[in-house]
Parts: structure tokens; C-alpha cells; sequence
């Protein structure tokens, strides 16, 4: 599938007729990068920083788990160079599963880092991050994620691989009345996955 090719959605909001793009991930213009390799030393009870563990990742739900945190402290961000992560990122599971699963990071209050089993994705102004991520959990785009992915005991898919990733792209208004639709679902009780599957299909 080349990347730029044209295609036309058969379920549309009013009003949008323009071809969406169908682009990869890595060249949509984002700020993308890994977590950092956190070892056992590097983990504690309390710290400066909560370590968003690949559990806390949902398919759009971010998952607090309190019982399971971990923190990470002041002077191994300091030693490690660390990247810090912020509420409004992207972080997108590189681990099954599924792989390729990816919430938006909610403020919990606390400063934030995460393992190198992680990509983060940061703002584009061509891009709406509700709608990036309601893309990067279709059905379609974790099967795409699947079949990239490589592992015989632990599936994961290399960062290289998931910049290949296909996204399917209308305009930006377009992309923020989507988000905006999602955002709703969210916000209730109503199964997203159907939606998904009629909106995307």
C-alpha cells in the first residue's frame, strides 16, 4: 500500500467528501520516540516519577492499577537522561496484547516516564491526537500491527515497523469531528467497538 494513496470512507459525517490520505505513521510529522530502559534498580516503591508500565495501557483506556505502581527516582532520570512523558502524549503499547494498542495520557498528578516497550508520539498541528488515537485502535490497524509484529515467547513490534504503520487521514476537520465523537463515546457507557467498525470499515 503506498503511502499518500486516496480512499473514500463508505459511512461519513455531513458535509466531508474529500479522499482521506492513507499516510504512515512515521510521516504524519510527529515527535516520536521510545521510553527508556528501566532495570530493576531503577524501581521503587515511591520516586519523583510513576513509570507508565505496559499494563497501565488499554485499547483507548488508560488503566491505573495503584496497586501495581512503580516509581522511578530524581537522580536515575538524572543518570539516564530519561524522557519524560506528558499528560496529552500518545504512548503506544509495542507489546501484545494487543501490540499496537495506545491511550492518551491523562494528568495523574504526578511527573511521568515509561519503558523502552513504549513509543510516544507527540503533537502535530496537521494531526488531532483524539482522532490519531481512535485510528491507532481500529480493529484494522491492530491487525495491521499483528502481522508486523515478531516474537515466539514475548510479540512485540519494533519501533521501525510501527512507523510503517498505515493511518488512514481525512482533513484536519474532519479528523477533530471524529475525535470529537470518540471523545464522547468515551465519556459513556456505550460499546466503542462497533462504532469503530462502522466508521472506519
Amino acid at each position: 500500500m503506498k503511502d499518500q494513496q486516496a480512499s473514500y470512507p463508505q459511512l461519513r459525517f455531513k458535509g466531508f467528501t474529500d479522499p482521506w490520505e492513507q499516510r504512515k505513521l512515521g510521516n504524519l510529522g510527529l515527535n516520536i520516540s521510545d521510553g527508556d530502559w528501566i532495570e530493576k534498580q531503577h524501581i521503587f516503591e515511591n520516586g519523583q516519577y510513576r513509570i507508565i508500565q505496559t499494563g497501565n495501557i488499554g485499547v483507548d483506556e488508560y488503566l491505573d492499577k495503584p496497586q501495581n505502581a512503580k516509581y522511578f527516582r530524581q537522580e536515575d532520570f538524572n543518570q539516564l537522561k530519561a524522557n519524560e512523558i506528558f499528560p496529552g502524549d500518545i504512548v503506544v503499547c509495542r507489546l501484545a496484547d494487543p501490540a499496537g494498542r495506545a491511550v492518551i495520557l491523562p494528568n495523574i498528578g504526578k511527573q511521568m516516564v515509561t519503558s523502552v516497550d513504549v513509543a510516544i508520539l507527540r503533537p502535530s498541528s496537521r494531526i488531532s491526537f483524539r482522532f490519531l488515537v481512535s485510528q491507532l485502535n481500529n480493529p484494522r490497524n491492530l491487525k495491521q500491527v499483528q502481522i508486523m509484529a515478531s516474537g515466539s515467547t514475548r510479540t512485540r513490534i519494533s519501533r521501525k515497523n510501527l512507523e510503517r504503520e498505515i493511518i488512514q487521514l481525512p482533513n484536519i476537520n474532519e479528523q477533530k469531528k471524529i475525535g470529537s465523537f470518540f471523545s464522547i463515546l468515551n465519556s459513556t457507557s456505550i460499546v466503542k467497538s462497533s462504532a469503530t467498525l462502522r466508521i472506519y470499515s
